[in-house]
């Protein structure tokens, strides 16, 4: 029996086995002990394998992180863009009333008030394109 799990756990051929109990008994705890230190090995050796081909994955995320957020960064700049032109075309209506008012129209106080109504839009617009033109 002792030469079988001998030659079970690749220790020998059975041609030197122990005779004694207390040889035999310390053969099988030496023969437990060396199967449980190569199994710790390959476990250790397999999850630092893993672990190894995972920090290739996590760079493959941080890559498209940063691809994302430049993609996004993109669509916010052309976003503001869009709402720099329409503040843009306000802006140039405005002034364009402005002229045609001061040009078509005789009564003073009549221009005053579209003007003012008017000037106070322009404003607003204004004050609008300086807050995108910010970012």
């Amino acid at each position: 029996m002792v030469r079988n799990f001998n030659l079970l756990l690749i220790v020998g051929y059975g041609d030197y086995y122990p005779r004694t109990l207390l040889g035999k008994i310390t053969t099988l705890l030496v023969c437990i002990w060396g199967v449980f230190v190569v199994s710790l090995i390959v476990v250790t050796l397999t999850n630092i394998l893993a672990m190894e081909s995972g920090q290739e994955h996590v760079k493959e995320e941080i890559f498209v992180l940063k691809i994302t957020q430049q993609v996004l960064t993109v669509l916010e700049r052309l976003e503001l863009r869009s709402k720099l032109e329409k503040e843009a075309a306000f802006v140039l209506t405005n002034m364009a009333k402005i002229r045609l008012t001061n040009k078509r129209i005789n009564d003073v106080n009549l221009r005053k008030q579209i003007n003012h109504k008017t000037t106070a839009k322009l404003k607003t617009h204004m004050q609008n394109m300086k807050r995108i033109e910010r970012f």
